[in-house]
């Protein structure tokens, strides 16, 4: 999760959204659901800064 948001900061948003979904994928297995909450918090954020705002409110977890 970390490492999406420091890619995100570096403006490398293909490797911010593999750093999301990795985090999501841990925490599904793990049932960590702080870190989930925050890791589509932040691909909500990366969508919304390319202005898919549908994307970034409908989608829980974009493929």
């Amino acid at each position: 999760m970390f490492l999406g948001l420091t890619y995100k900061n570096l403006e490398c948003n293909k490797k911010s959204f593999e750093m999301y979904h990795r985090a999501i994928d841990y925490a599904e297995e793990s049932h960590y659901t702080q870190v989930k909450a925050k890791a589509l918090s932040g691909l909500a954020e990366l969508y919304r800064e390319q202005s898919d705002f549908t994307t970034a409110i409908s989608r829980e977890h974009p493929s």
